[in-house]
Parts: structure tokens; C-alpha cells; sequence
């Protein structure tokens, strides 16, 4: 999501076609970036489709038209590099997180720092 949405706000589509051109692409190939296009669009974090050929495996159209309000708050939350990283610290110990459990973790990081500079209760 961040390599999508550093393309700029005038960035509003992306196509399988367009995909070697990320980083992730180059690191994970292709079936892994788009399974993960495709749950990120599920989880309602990004706006787009992806559908598959059930019996070759492989994608036939993967598009992304936008990162939607819900994926904007989760890179927001987990965007500074102490958050992310007291994120990735504290769910180190687990093989597998949902995304959804990233982004709650991160949110409590925020929430408890501010509530310890200002002694606001904020949970």
C-alpha cells in the first residue's frame, strides 16, 4: 500500500500489467503480491479486483483503483518508524498477525504515548 500511495494522489489506477515496476514485486513475485492485493481489497483497505484462474492458480486481472479511508488510517498509524517499529516488537512472537490486529496494535502504541505526555485516559 505505501509503494501504491507514494504514487501521489493523481495516482487513481493500477493494473497486473503495472506491478513489476514495485519493489514487493521484485521481492515476493507476482502470486504473492496479488494474493496480498487481493486480502488487502477483502479487508476493505484497498479499493479494486482481483480475480483468478481457479485451475492454473495464477491471477487474470488484478486492478487497485484506490486505498480507501480505512487503509489512509492504517498507514497513518503505523507511517513513524518508532510505531512500526514498537508494532513489529510487540507481535515479534507470532507467526502470522492479521492486518486488522497491525493496526490495533499500533493505534494503543499511539493512544498510550499521548496519555502519558498528556495523562489523558484515551482507552
Amino acid at each position: 500500500m505505501l509503494e501504491y500511495e507514494d504514487k501521489g494522489p493523481g495516482h487513481k489506477y493500477e493494473t497486473i500489467d503495472n506491478l513489476a515496476n514495485y519493489n514487493a514485486y521484485k521481492k515476493y513475485g507476482a502470486n504473492q503480491l496479488i494474493y496480498v492485493i487481493d486480502k488487502l481489497i477483502e479487508a476493505g483497505f484497498l479499493e479494486g479486483q482481483v480475480q483468478w484462474d481457479d485451475y492454473q492458480g495464477v491471477a487474470t486481472t488484478c486492478s487497485i483503483v484506490a486505498i480507501t479511508y480505512s487503509g489512509h488510517e492504517l498507514l497513518d498509524t503505523i507511517r513513524d518508524n518508532k510505531v512500526w517499529r514498537k508494532t513489529k516488537e510487540a507481535l515479534a512472537d507470532f507467526s502470522s498477525t492479521a492486518v486488522s490486529t497491525v493496526g490495533t496494535v499500533a493505534k494503543s502504541y499511539v493512544l498510550a504515548k499521548i496519555a502519558e505526555k498528556t495523562g489523558l485516559k484515551l482507552y
